[in-house]
């Protein structure tokens, strides 16, 4: 029986071949049996199939994906954090540390750190070893890493030396311009280089006072009743406009109590893993000022970032905007599909917040017009979730 000689010669190869030739020699199985003139050959067909699809596992699994590229991760890849589920595949070589201390590690204000080779540049920031941890990883899983980094616009991968390690490794280190400006400007260090202790430690804020110098423009990041209209009228200024914006490890709260919307006003307290959606706009110092006396209560303080100063006070933080040109870790930062980019804002945050009953149904309108100005129903309604200033909810 010729043809039952040939399914043997190609089953014999595949099983030689492994997973790419069993591939082909499936092809050639079925293309000898769709000429055979017996009509048994759908039932042979059917089993030496199987058969070729067993050795196609069996090939796989003795040629699993090499593991021959070193990576030092320091930030959010490390295990527990959020980007770690990129490393399923990943071998854990253990905890590292770098052998230069001629590192910056800042904190980006989005959950994750950047980390700057200042072994020869001029900067504000203590100098440090870097804590990680060290994987083998695949080519796949490389070209993953690649992508979420923004290799090699944003940051670049290269080879650096390990502590007690006589094989360098890959790491992901910020190259940007413009975000390495922000980060000697804006960001805080993390002095001792391990991102683990700080991403797992409690959320604080900046205490940076990025409004107190300059003309500005300066970003203004609204989350209440500061719509587009309100900031308008406030400020005396028609021509402002508004784009939409989200904080993370942030929440939305009421507190207090304002006589002119009859119960809670909105301010935004620190909390992991949730977020505040608004708006932001651009506004100069004197239009700042004339704001001051909205919600600080005048516009004569000598900081308007101390608590002292009045009922609200300004706090710097970082917000995301849309921005379809954003690379790097800024991609895993999705709404709907769109890119999101890091911008530094300002926000007014009530100093009080203690609760003294909910906000009126009126003032609760006003927020839900200005977020459905920018966001989609279905999220303005999760927003608006009434919490009290420690961010439980409330009926």
């Amino acid at each position: 029986m010729v043809w039952a000689r040939e399914i043997s010669r190609v089953s014999a190869g595949a099983q030689e071949g492994g997973c790419v030739q069993s591939t082909r020699r499936e092809s050639e199985i079925t293309r000898v049996l769709t000429k055979s003139p017996f009509p048994s050959a759908q039932v042979v067909a059917s089993l030496c199939m199987r058969r070729c699809l067993t050795l196609l596992v069996t090939a796989a699994a003795a040629n699993p994906p090499e593991m021959r590229h070193r990576v030092f991760t320091y930030g959010s890849l490390m295990r527990g954090l959020h980007n770690h589920h990129l490393l399923s595949s990943a071998q854990l070589l253990g905890a590292a540390r770098t052998a230069a201390s001629s590192y910056v590690l800042v904190d980006s204000g989005l959950g994750f750190p950047f980390a700057i080779d200042a072994a020869s540049r001029e900067t504000r920031h203590p100098r440090t070893a870097l804590l990680g941890e060290c994987y083998a990883v695949d080519d796949a899983t490389l070209e993953k890493m690649d992508v979420l980094e923004g290799h090699p616009d944003w940051y670049r991968r290269k080879q650096v030396a390990l502590e007690g390690e006589d094989e360098p490794a890959w790491a992901y280190l910020l190259i940007d311009e413009e975000t390495l400006a922000r980060a000697e400007r804006e960001m805080a260090s993390c002095a001792d280089g391990d991102w683990r202790t700080r991403a797992t430690a409690e959320v604080g804020w900046a205490d940076t006072k990025l409004t107190l110098e300059g003309d500005g423009p300066f970003a203004v990041f609204s989350f209440g009743s500061n719509g587009v209209a309100q900031l308008r009228e406030r400020c005396g200024n028609p021509a402002i406009t508004a784009r939409r914006a989200e904080m993370r490890e942030a929440a939305r709260v009421f507190g207090g109590w304002s006589a002119r919307w009859g119960g809670a006003v909105a301010s935004v307290v620190r909390k992991k893993h949730t977020r505040v959606r608004g708006s932001v706009s651009y506004l100069t110092q004197a239009e700042l000022k004339k704001l001051d006396v909205f919600e600080i209560g005048h516009g004569d303080a000598d900081d308007p970032y101390d608590a002292a100063a009045g009922v609200y006070r300004r706090q710097d933080a970082t917000v995301l905007i849309d921005d379809p040109a954003a690379s790097g870790e800024a991609l895993a930062v999705l709404e709907k599909g769109n890119p999101r980019t890091p911008l530094s804002a300002v926000l007014y945050v009530k100093n009080e917040a203690e609760w003294e009953g909910p906000p009126s149904a009126a003032y609760v309108e006003a927020c839900r017009r200005n977020l459905a100005e920018f966001w989609p129903e279905a999220i303005v309604g999760e927003e608006l979730v009434v919490r009290d200033g420690s961010a439980d909810a409330r009926s």
